[in-house]
């Protein structure tokens, strides 16, 4: 019986977003030739991202853990401005003629970025150091930062869904927990439904709270094996199979009631969490880091799925570095190479009982990206 998260079942189809976390497990070679000669002078990279709280401290602590390791190179994280992501803020600086040395966004897009001449591909420096991104990376990372037989990304994070349930409210109604596997072809929409409303008490305990995915909308339909479009210009939203999806969302509130009603929300959460995390739900989607404090135990499962093939389920947001084209992208390269060293990523901080590390067989996914490379 699962008493806490492990990395195995938090990677399995997890939310959770950090340096390194796309990684493969394989062991990577050592760091190859043609890195700055050691009396190259120091510098200072600038970077920009679009976290805040926690997260953004996480990934402070792993850029000084990479300047313990390499002093002659400090990432300073520059502030955005009000009303300005770092998507922005990096063309800003660029038509400003003080480019920034490399930045994430927590919009995966970048069409735009390389067209401008914004961003700088990365594939003269994989070439030359011999990385290979499809033993290293999820072949769908490569894919989507791969563009006309070039590179222009350095993967470091997947957004992906995952199914958080109470193992207490389980247990006290007798309940097998979800499945972990996303094949097990038994966890489909229709058994999710007989759960939750196994799991309902009234109003006072529901059995799904009513996060559908990390990113809204856009992913209602995969649960039904629907996509949002075709992958080329048509939306899909009018299609039977997304109809069916939103009418089945829509009916766990109001038909069948296993999801609190928006005037019962505020009785349910706790302020400053997820509404999981009240204690009061059974089952639901969660995004980010989960609160310190929580008093009951819990784990993850696949999303259900009542689609034909494989399951593709929720969404599945790509992020990555981006190079800008500042004055040392040599050194920027250190520090993505210096990413993929199992010294530095062994050692992300620990977050209450989950222990964050890269540690996923690299497998092909189905699921519709909406990490998309448009503008």
């Amino acid at each position: 019986m699962p008493s806490a998260l492990t990395r195995r079942s938090l990677l399995r189809g997890g939310t959770l977003s950090l340096l390194g976390l796309t990684t493969a497990c394989r062991r990577l070679a050592p760091s190859p030739a043609g890195q700055p000669a050691p009396e190259a002078p120091p510098v200072t990279l600038t970077y920009l991202n679009d976290l805040s709280g926690e997260g953004a401290q996480l990934e402070r602590e792993l850029f000084d853990r990479f300047t313990a390791q390499n002093p002659k190179i400090t990432i300073e994280v520059v502030p955005n401005a009000q009303n300005q992501p770092s998507r922005v803020r990096v063309v800003v600086l660029h038509a400003a003629g003080t480019p920034a040395d490399f930045f994430t966004s927590s919009r995966a897009a970048y069409a735009d970025l390389m067209i401008n001449g914004v961003i700088e591909s990365l594939s003269p420096y994989v070439q030359r150091d011999k990385f290979d991104f499809a033993k290293m990376f999820l072949a769908d990372h490569v894919d989507h930062i791969t563009f006309l037989g070039k590179i222009w990304g350095w993967p470091i994070t997947v957004s992906a869904d995952a199914l958080a349930y109470n193992l207490d409210i389980f247990d006290a109604n007798g309940l097998p927990y979800p499945p972990l596997n996303p094949e097990d072809k038994s966890w489909t929409m229709e058994k999710f439904l007989e759960i939750a409303r196994r799991l309902t008490r009234g109003v006072e305990q529901f059995g799904f709270g009513g996060t559908r995915n990390g990113f809204p909308l856009l992913a209602d339909g995969t649960f039904f094996g629907q996509g949002p479009w075709d992958g080329k210009e048509r939306c899909l939203f009018d299609s039977p199979k997304w109809i069916q999806a939103e009418e089945y969302w829509v009916s766990l509130i109001w038909s069948w009631h296993v999801t609190p009603q928006p005037h019962e929300r505020s009785s349910i959460i706790v302020p400053g969490k997820p509404i999981f995390f009240s204690g009061k739900i059974g089952m639901d989607v969660i995004s980010g880091l989960p609160p310190r404090d929580v008093e009951f135990r819990w784990a993850l499962s696949t999303l259900p799925y009542s689609g034909e093939g494989s399951n593709v389920s929720g969404r599945l947001g790509l992020h990555s570095f981006h190079m800008g084209q500042g004055k040392h992208k040599d050194r920027v390269w250190e520090v993505f190479a210096g990413s993929a060293r199992r010294r530095t990523l062994d050692r992300i901080p620990s977050r209450g009982a989950i222990r964050l590390r890269p540690c996923s067989r690299p497998r092909r996914s189905r699921r519709t990206s909406i990490a998309a490379a448009t503008v």
